[in-house]
């Protein structure tokens, strides 16, 4: 309450303090307010301005990225949607030969080599990216899951090497 009365009491004191101003002190006052008003307008105006033209800068660059996103996830969940046995016959197609032949489209020279019932070895050079894409395809089409990796980086094709389990018997 004493918040309240003191307030009411500093608007008296500047409303008397207004009455006692000439009339040309009160034009230079009022000038003086619409002048400061303006200023602040101006501001406002012109950070509103540069935010307007970075976001407007930004978007194409924005919508590019989320167009990015949603194709991935798109083929994400394509992926997901395909069952690991995916455009075979169960037990009619030998996968170590349609995996090389998979391993050869993407760029890679790999030898793949069967070392247990359902598991391969594969060794060679390529891109690490086109391997990651072949143990991608390799999983959705065949169930293959890798079971060890090794990409050692270097100019040119990488040395590449592994091992698969396949889920079921080729």
């Amino acid at each position: 309450m004493k918040a309240v009365f003191s307030r009411l009491q500093r608007l008296r004191v500047l409303t008397d303090r207004w009455q006692t101003l000439s009339a040309r002190e009160r034009r230079l006052v009022a000038i003086g307010l619409a002048s400061i008003s303006a200023l602040v307008l101006v501001s406002v105006g012109e950070s509103l301005a540069r935010e307007h033209a970075r976001l407007r800068e930004a978007l194409p660059r924005l919508q590019a990225q989320q167009q990015a996103v949603a194709a991935a996830a798109a083929e994400i969940s394509s992926l997901q949607a395909r069952s690991p046995d995916a455009g075979t016959t169960s037990g009619a197609i030998n996968a170590l030969p349609a995996l090389a032949e998979l391993a050869g489209t993407r760029g890679l020279s790999l030898e793949l080599v069967r070392v247990a019932d359902g598991e391969l070895r594969f060794e060679g050079r390529g891109e690490a990216t086109a391997l990651l894409d072949w143990l991608a395809e390799a999983h959705a089409t065949y169930g293959a899951q890798p079971i060890g990796l090794a990409v050692r980086t270097r100019e040119g094709p990488d040395d590449v090497s592994g091992q698969l389990r396949l889920h079921r018997s080729d």
